[in-house]
């Protein structure tokens, strides 16, 4: 038979364990993050305009 109490108990040790799944999500960015970005991102649209060029002297 199915007792009240153990699943009131259950209930709770539940609830008291849930903040230790709780994941706090990635760090703030820095100043330094956003200049690496904008490096790196620079560097990528340099890259895909050379290679658009590449493309159209080979035709």
């Amino acid at each position: 038979m199915f007792r009240y109490e153990e699943a009131g108990k259950n209930a709770n040790i539940c609830r008291r364990s849930s903040h230790k799944n709780h994941i706090k999500g990635p760090k703030k960015r820095t100043e330094e993050d956003d200049e690496r970005f904008a490096q790196s991102f620079e560097k990528m649209i340099l890259m895909a305009k050379s290679k658009e060029e590449l493309r159209n002297t080979e035709r």
